[in-house]
């Protein structure tokens, strides 16, 4: 394993993040079990990846306590330990209308509870997860400062925002004389490059570390394109967006560098990612310990850069995914109500 400085944080982060979003109590069809889970944790320590993602909102909550519950059998301090609050999902959201969003009494209570599930005094980086549109950034950003000064929070990162709110955040952390943003969580892989617009160039002049999500495309860059299902080809689909714009030359060419250097197509694609001076580590969610150790290796790939040119030559810009939160219409109300 290697190992990086995250962003402005000072803290040494793995070249791999282990992403936890399918850690679950009782898959139904998705996810991982908690047995299996566990497992992942201990082998992904084992490897030296010590760099660890989740959310309040994944699986409703249920990934912090599979996460925290598997990392309470390791050396606590060894491990950078990442989570999230949502401008408008949270795991009490649909009853409450303080359930979600960026306020101070949403942060405070959300942290608290992300907390408590972790089994952790403090978390060592707190991402907003998307921009709130409905609370003024400043108040975010106090809140989020409160909760360093009680030690509860190390640093704060940001997920899937514009490049002007996130500038915009940043610019607000020092008018306040706070600390700001450390981080950026976005979509990027060898088939949606869009952040390469004005996301990563801006990380890269502030000194933000970068953990993209998707570094496989959801999949569709660790097999090839005809492997793909009728749901994945589907009008809408994840993968009806990343074949655009080049995207099924980009996945040919991936498969056939793959099977020339004896990779698979996942440890390319990965080799790819880590090739760029502007990516910390990628996060990489898997479903077992030969997909894990599989995303290990790809650190020790080195490509050259006429196999990254062929890489990349065949992509065309498209369509920003939608991920932004847009200003509600009105005032909260609970799902159950008339409407």
């Amino acid at each position: 394993m290697e190992y990086t400085r995250l962003g402005r944080t000072g803290l040494t982060v793995s070249r791999i993040c282990l992403g936890c979003m399918s850690f679950k109590e009782d898959p139904d069809g998705w996810g991982v079990d908690r047995e299996t889970s566990t497992a992942i944790v201990d082998r992904a320590i084992d490897l030296g990846i010590n760099f660890f993602d989740t959310a309040n909102i994944y699986t409703a909550g249920e990934s912090e306590s599979i996460l925290g519950d598997a990392l309470a059998d390791h050396d606590r301090d060894a491990a950078v330990v990442a989570t999230k609050v949502h401008p408008t999902l949270g795991p009490t959201a649909e009853s409450n209308p303080n359930g979600a969003g960026l306020t101070r009494k949403t942060i405070e209570q959300e942290l608290a509870a992300s907390l408590d599930r972790l089994g952790m005094e403090s978390v060592d980086l707190y991402q907003l997860h998307r921009w709130d549109p409905e609370t003024p950034i400043e108040v975010t950003l106090r809140a989020l400062a409160a909760a360093m000064d009680r030690g509860e929070v190390h640093a704060i990162g940001a997920t899937s925002m514009r490049t002007g709110e996130f500038a915009d955040g940043l610019h607000a952390a020092e008018r306040l004389g706070i600390d700001g943003f450390a981080t950026m969580q976005n979509r990027y892989n060898l088939v949606y490059r869009e952040e390469e617009r004005d996301m990563l160039p801006y990380c890269a002049r502030h000194d933000v570390g970068v953990i993209p999500y998707s570094p496989l495309a959801g999949g569709y860059l660790a097999r090839p394109d005809e492997e793909a299902s009728a749901t994945d080809r589907g009008e809408g689909s994840d993968w009806s967006h990343e074949r655009s714009g080049g995207g099924e030359t980009v996945n040919a060419r991936v498969a056939e560098l793959a099977e020339e250097e004896d990779l698979t197509m996942a440890q390319l694609s990965l080799a790819w990612m880590l090739s760029k001076d502007v990516i910390t580590a990628p996060i990489v969610g898997v479903s077992s310990i030969e997909h894990l150790e599989d995303a290990v290796e790809a650190v020790e790939v080195k490509l050259n850069s006429s196999d990254i040119a062929y890489l990349e030559e065949p992509y065309e810009a498209k369509a920003v995914k939608p991920v932004f939160v847009e200003p509600s219409p009105g005032p909260y109300r609970p799902a159950s109500a008339e409407r």
